[in-house]
Parts: C-alpha cells; sequence; structure tokens
C-alpha cells in the first residue's frame, strides 16, 4: 500500500506544474462538452423511451397504482436512469481522453524531471493505446449495464461501480504509461507482477470519482498516479536485472551513475 499513497503523493506534487493542468485539463474539457451536448440533445428521447419501457413493466400493477400513478412514476424513473446512463458515459470519455491524449503529452516531461536515469525503448504505440482505452471503456459500460439490477442488492452498491471503476482505470493507464519507456517484454512483466496493486491504484482512483467535488479531477489524479507507481516500478525492475540502484523508487541505471 505504501508503493499506492507514494504514487498518488507524487500525482498530487505534479500538479504543482501549470503545463501539468493544462494537457490534461483540455481532453476532459473536451470530452465534457461533448458529451454535455450529447446529453441535452439525447436526454429527453432516451427518457421517454426508458420510461416507456419501465411503464410496460409498472403495468403490472395497475390494480394498486391505477394509470395516472403508473404514468408519473415510470416518467420519474425514466428521467433518472436516463441521467444515471448518461454519468457513466461521461466519466468514460474522460477517462479515455485522459489517457489517449493528456498522459502522453505530460509523459516525457514529467519522466525526464523525476525520472531521469529511465531510458526510453519506445516499444509502444498510441494507436494500441487508443484501441485499448476504447475496449475497456466498452466491455465497463456493457459490464456496467449487464450488472444495473444487482446495484438493488444491499451490500453490492457502490461495491459493485467501485470494482468496474477500478478495473476500468487499471486496464486504461496501464499500458498508456508505459507506452515510451518499457519495451514489449518489460511491459508483460510488470503488468503481471503489479497487477493487485495496479488494481489498487485504480480502486482509489474509483473512490475519488465518488466524492463531488473532485470526481471530474479523478481521471486527471488517478492517471498521474499510474504514470508514478508505473515508472518508478519499471525503475525497480531494471535495476534488479541490471545492476543499478533504486532510491526512493526514482532509478538510476548503472550506465548513469557517476
Amino acid at each position: 500500500m505504501n508503493r499506492i499513497f507514494r504514487a498518488y503523493g507524487r500525482a498530487l506534487g505534479s500538479l504543482r506544474h501549470s503545463w501539468v493542468w493544462w494537457h490534461l485539463l483540455w481532453p476532459m474539457l473536451i470530452a465534457v462538452l461533448l458529451w454535455g451536448a450529447a446529453a441535452l440533445f439525447l436526454w429527453h428521447d432516451a427518457s421517454n423511451l426508458i420510461g416507456a419501457w419501465i411503464g410496460h413493466w409498472f403495468g403490472l400493477l395497475d390494480r394498486w397504482l391505477g394509470a395516472d400513478v403508473r404514468d408519473t412514476a415510470a416518467r420519474v424513473a425514466g428521467g433518472l436512469l436516463a441521467a444515471l446512463m448518461f454519468l457513466p458515459l461521461l466519466f468514460v470519455a474522460i477517462s479515455v481522453a485522459t489517457a489517449v491524449f493528456g498522459i502522453p503529452a505530460v509523459l516525457e516531461r514529467l519522466a525526464a524531471a523525476d525520472y531521469p536515469g529511465l531510458v526510453r525503448a519506445r516499444a509502444g504505440s498510441q494507436w494500441v493505446s487508443a484501441g485499448i482505452a476504447l475496449a475497456a471503456g466498452a466491455v465497463y459500460l456493457v459490464a456496467l449495464l449487464c450488472l444495473l439490477p444487482l446495484w438493488f442488492v444491499p451490500g453490492l452498491w457502490p461495491l459493485l461501480p467501485l470494482l468496474l471503476t477500478a478495473e476500468l482505470n487499471r486496464r486504461t493507464y496501464g499500458y498508456d504509461v508505459l507506452i515510451d519507456h518499457a519495451s514489449a517484454s518489460e511491459r508483460r512483466t510488470l503488468l503481471a507482477e503489479h497487477r493487485s496493486r495496479l488494481f489498487g491504484v485504480g480502486l482509489i482512483g474509483a473512490l475519488l470519482a465518488l466524492i463531488p467535488p473532485i470526481a471530474l479531477f479523478a481521471p486527471l489524479l488517478t492517471g498521474l498516479a499510474y504514470l508514478h507507481y508505473c515508472l518508478s516500478a519499471l525503475g525497480a525492475q531494471r535495476a534488479a536485472h541490471e545492476g543499478g540502484t533504486t532510491w526512493d523508487g526514482v532509478y538510476t541505471s548503472s550506465a548513469t551513475k557517476s
């Protein structure tokens, strides 16, 4: 857990740079504007569609509710569920935009400043990164939809959304933060050996997403935490194999030592 908290501490430290805010905020703002416009134009139709579907099932209760109560309840429930559907879509859009556009923009400068001895392997692909992020977002949304009825089981909410969001974070950011520095074999080894801790980094990010003032910036902070955790872990992994040294998670290769 110390490594996970240290990664978030370093992520907070990285926010002292104004250029970090710029590179991470503009993808988030574009995602918010796009999904805000989509919600504005589609929410009414989606609300009516869901309300009609709910009204069909509420029709079984006409004997007790009456048609007017049924229709009102269906409209209210349809509106609420439509809003709840747009929130996960917005979160996925912000996460994908941060991973695909924001993190690569700050990766080089932060790595040069905080991990100067970490040699870049340049074995990753931005197209692969985008594909992984989009696939992770699609799986998250499908799983969220399939498990929606279980949310009403006592004890499973907010546990299920937290676990799903933690897995989304792990899959979305794990590749992106290593795209420049890790070779393919190093990346596979690191992601496998640190799987549980990387899930833990994502779980803290999922918890932050539940706090209203912080929720909008949770993907930003989570992405930075993954960057620091993975680059630190990559440095330690290379040190173990190459005879370098580690100090406070910052890697210095043997070639850079005086």
